[in-house]
């Protein structure tokens, strides 16, 4: 493993999270006879808007996890800064005291509705008492799991897949730069129609890009960037002309995380000045930064 990787390793705790929901289909064992009145009337014993809270929470978990590091995917985990871990391991317990809650819910929930159904039909109540799962079955399967680790390098045989992707770590994160943009809906603002939301959307990014900054030169710089920008911004979004261009330009080039990697962003003196010169010379051609030729070979996904 070369130098670079084992210097990630040493700075990053590795965080894992897996969710499981029940399933009417997966968790009523009834095998083969999907279809059959008695699938129907199992069904019928799980609400569907009782199961959306764990998506919601599910999703949650992966943002906070994508917020504070970034996704190592031969490990199915996210590396996350070791001055950034207790902060997501907080939220992350928060998360899983709110799952087990609903979770005991769903469960007499379920029994409940499994008991009146079989009431209400009385021909298949001792296959449907028999199929539907119990409430241990509801809490068995409706997991929250999350744990972070340590990985030294020393420790690890590796065939070049993981160090490939510690390698291509600061892509990845330029990658999910521009997903958080998107997630955001940045990308569809016309012109310079900017909000208060752009400017907290940008805040959060600042601040993961400074925590990710050992990653590389390119990750550095979208910390500079951005904390600069951020910095010059009034923090009610209220944007004058040649803020909501610079704005408007640095967005635009987080969207292409490939040509940020390789080129790096124009110059935030060629923006301010396009902003400047824009209704007299609009075609003039920006000026971009020197950088350094290993930057696309960062780009490994």
């Amino acid at each position: 493993m070369n130098k670079n990787s084992q210097a990630i390793l040493e700075k990053v705790s590795l965080v894992v999270v897996t969710t499981r929901t029940v399933s009417p289909l997966r968790d009523t064992h009834e095998g083969g006879q999907v279809g059959s009145r008695i699938s129907k009337v199992l069904q019928s014993c799980f609400d569907p808007t009782a199961l959306r809270p764990f998506g919601r929470m599910k999703q949650e978990s992966r943002r906070l996890c994508s917020t504070f590091g970034t996704r190592i995917e031969s490990l199915g985990a996210f590396a996350i800064p070791l001055e950034s871990t207790d902060r997501l391991l907080e939220e992350l317990g928060r998360i899983d005291t709110e799952w087990q809650e609903r979770r005991n819910e769903l469960a007499d929930a379920i029994e409940f509705q499994v008991k009146d159904w079989a009431m209400k039909n009385p021909a298949e109540r001792d296959a449907i008492l028999a199929l539907a799962p119990s409430r241990d079955d509801v809490i068995e399967s409706t997991r929250f799991f999350f744990t972070s680790f340590r990985l030294r390098a020393s420790d690890v045989e590796d065939n070049g897949g993981l160090e490939q992707d510690l390698t291509g770590l600061a892509g990845q994160a330029l990658y999910e730069f521009s997903v958080a943009l998107r997630d955001a809906s940045v990308h569809k603002i016309v012109g310079t129609d900017f909000t208060k939301g752009v400017f907290e959307v940008l805040s959060r990014l600042a601040r993961k890009a400074e925590s990710l900054a050992f990653l590389g030169p390119s990750i550095a710089e979208v910390a500079s960037v951005l904390t600069s920008t951020v910095a010059m911004l009034p923090a009610d979004g209220t944007l004058n002309a040649a803020h909501a261009i610079m704005v408007r330009s640095i967005i635009d080039q987080m969207l292409e995380p490939r040509k940020l990697a390789a080129s790096g962003f124009l110059s935030l003196r060629a923006n301010m000045n396009a902003a400047a010169v824009s209704a007299v010379a609009p075609t003039q051609t920006p000026v971009r930064e020197t950088v350094e030729p290993s930057r696309a070979a960062a780009f490994a996904w």
